[in-house]
């Protein structure tokens, strides 16, 4: 029996009781890993996949992950033949197929999730914050593209470059809602260290032109709050009157100078400003691809 046939700890044992019987047959190399990959749940299912990129037999179960109902799943396979198919040691014809030119396989119903960087841009003596994706956006920026190369046609969505200054900027795609959040927190605290104005110059949603009017925000206690954190309030804007805004406006500015950016970023929406980035989830409505740019050459 070779190294790949013998049986390991962690292989499934066939048996079918906990624990299992002393003559329970040990299923090891791809027959388990068909096993596991039939068997396991989500999380059990991408580790298999992971294994199966190391085994000699390994394809046939990456090429049949692809067409998995759950995307994390074809996501995670694709991942592995294309990092097979761009080893330099493997041949060009060991791993080929027209899904590794296109992207992720995507279908009707599936779930993506973009996070976005807020833009901040100036207008009217104060900087404005947008964190939506209006109707217009995909009018400049389509979500979905038609590429047609050597015949080969096919429908695709994919990370770009946004230039228009007052649109948000995209980020990143991701499948899972709470990486996705993650992310957007991570987006949102390095978007305080950004500013290209001080930070009492961007204008709360309650004064911009957008704001509704009859939206009265919630009330929050901002004196309160400072006495609780025990934070620090700079003596700044001497040449301002006092009024509750002024002592807005310095919490904000002795934050922002200090630098306590995960401060910022718990009273920056109860002080009623846009967030500095954001989720937007997409539902796909037609059979596409996903071209992710750290995966395609």
């Amino acid at each position: 029996m070779n190294s790949e046939q013998q049986p390991h700890r962690q292989d499934l044992v066939l048996g079918g009781e906990q624990p299992p019987p002393t003559a329970g047959a040990v299923l090891g190399g791809i027959a388990g890993l068909n096993q596991r990959f039939e068997q396991g749940d989500v999380t059990q299912k991408l580790a298999t996949l992971v294994q199966a990129a190391k085994h000699n037999d390994g394809l046939n179960l990456l090429y049949r992950a692809l067409e998995h109902e759950d995307l994390l799943i074809r996501a995670e396979a694709y991942v592995q033949l294309k990092a097979i198919a761009s080893a330099s040691f493997v041949p060009a014809s060991f791993v080929s197929s027209p899904t590794l030119n296109r992207g992720i396989p995507l279908r009707v119903s599936d779930r993506i999730y973009a996070v976005y960087r807020s833009s901040v841009y100036y207008g009217d003596y104060l900087y404005y914050i947008n964190a939506e994706i209006d109707e217009w956006y995909h009018k400049d920026y389509p979500f979905y593209h038609t590429r047609n190369t050597a015949g080969d046609k096919f429908i695709y969505v994919s990370e770009t470059t946004q230039t228009r200054y007052e649109a948000p900027s995209l980020i990143a795609y991701l499948f899972d809602r709470k990486a996705a959040d993650a992310r957007a927190k991570t987006v949102y605290l390095e978007g305080f260290g950004q500013f290209n104005c001080n930070i009492c110059e961007i204008c709360p949603d309650d004064e911009s032109e957008e704001s509704d009017l009859n939206d009265e925000p919630e009330e929050f206690d901002l004196n309160a709050w400072v006495a609780t954190n025990e934070i620090f309030v700079e003596d700044v804007l001497k040449d301002w009157e006092d009024s509750d805004w002024t002592y807005q406006a310095r919490v904000l500015i002795s934050l922002h100078n200090q630098k306590r950016f995960d401060l910022l970023c718990e009273i920056w929406q109860p002080l009623r400003y846009h967030p500095l980035a954001f989720v937007h989830e997409y539902v796909i409505d037609r059979p596409c691809y996903l071209r992710l740019a750290a995966l395609e050459s």
